[in-house]
């Protein structure tokens, strides 16, 4: 009996198979961005004499759409570029003072934003088929719906 359970060699971790080996020996990668999003405001308070009694900013969740785009630098380091357009809402609800009566607006703000984000990534050695990652970078966006029908109120 002892001879069964002491004679079989233990491992604590079994060698798998690669998948996609040739797929990181490739310098350039595409495939595409399905995001979710959420916006919102930050609203600071002012000093002025206003009939405004409260300004509270509510985010909504939106969705991002965007191409992604990987340069491999070298062994551990990619490049990536992720041009993306991102739709998105917020509200801004108003307390207004008006005729001794307090009232309450919501004005809504529909954004489209185009991004560009440019990311350095780290990749760390494969074991079996998982790695880490860690991923840093600058992003530049565009409010395309900024100065679109533009209402003084």
């Amino acid at each position: 009996m002892s001879s069964i359970l002491l004679g079989h060699d233990c491992f604590a971790q079994k060698l798998k198979p690669e998948n996609l080996r040739k797929y990181d020996r490739q310098w350039i990668h595409f495939g595409f961005l399905l995001g979710i999003n959420h916006a919102d405001f930050i609203v600071s308070p002012n000093d002025f004499d206003s009939t405004v009694y409260v300004v509270e900013a509510n985010g909504d969740n939106g969705f991002t759409l965007g191409i992604v785009s990987n340069l491999r630098l070298g062994l551990y380091f990619d490049l990536r570029f992720i041009p993306a357009l991102s739709f998105s809402q917020r509200s801004l609800e108003y307390t207004l003072l008006d005729n001794n009566k307090i009232v309450t607006k919501i004005k809504k703000i529909e954004s489209t934003f185009l991004e560009f984000p440019l990311d350095l990534k780290y990749k760390s050695v494969r074991i079996n088929n998982g790695r880490a990652f860690v991923l840093g970078g600058l992003r530049y966006s565009l409010d395309l719906a900024s100065q679109k029908n533009v209402e003084k109120e």
